[in-house]
């Protein structure tokens, strides 16, 4: 059986738009930049760290 991707588990179990998930993706990775934790900022969204995977490539 196959991972979800972070824009799928955000589409079905949030009911993100594809937008929203494009605009999420985004702000998670702003915030990595400006030097935030990338493993609590994953954490926020209720997601396991090999979600950051599918954000950077």
């Amino acid at each position: 059986m196959t991972r979800e991707t972070f824009d799928e588990v955000l589409k079905r179990r949030d009911g993100y738009t594809q937008e929203e998930v494009d605009e999420t993706r985004q702000e998670i990775l702003d915030r990595i930049g400006e030097g935030e934790d990338a493993f609590d900022i994953i954490d926020e969204y209720g997601l396991e760290p090999d979600y950051l995977e599918d954000l950077i490539f």
